[in-house]
């Protein structure tokens, strides 16, 4: 493993501290979950950093994605965010996910695997606002339908 690795490891657990001195003013109940997720961050950090300093590399160098659907998906995650306010969370999502859908894999190009595609999205986000708005409580953007 190169430099890089160590570089990350050590940047990730300096923002972990940064981040964890800064959870003192919460309290218990309201920390519990970035505690958790910062001490997971520390952990794989230290995890990182132990085997660059051993010499153990995984069998594969990380690959880069492809650059064209990468930006693709960096403007449908910029267009969602604009059209929550106007169309609200549920109708943005379904439509963005449908067109990421559409961009990624060319069998949802055919009528029937689209409308399948579009149903399993609408399912999906909709049980998804379902547990937000009515279990937890969490209002999301409301919009032309809720």
């Amino acid at each position: 493993m190169s430099s890089g690795d160590r570089i990350a490891a050590l940047v990730v657990m300096a923002v972990a501290v940064i981040f964890g001195v800064q959870l003192r003013g919460l309290e218990s109940a309201d920390a519990l979950f970035p505690k958790w997720v910062l001490a997971l961050a520390v952990v794989m950090s230290v995890c990182l950093l132990i085997m660059t300093l051993t010499g153990r590399s995984p069998q594969k160098p990380l690959k880069l994605p492809n650059m064209r659907t990468l930006g693709m998906a960096v403007g449908l995650m910029i267009s969602w965010l604009i059209l929550i306010p106007i169309a609200g969370f549920y109708v943005a999502s379904v439509l963005v996910s449908t067109v990421f859908a559409v961009l990624v894999d060319s069998r949802v190009r055919q009528p029937q695997a689209l409308a399948t595609s579009f149903a399993v999205i609408a399912i999906e986000i909709g049980v998804f606002y379902a547990v937000f708005a009515n279990l937890l409580d969490v209002p999301l953007p409301p919009g032309l339908l809720f």
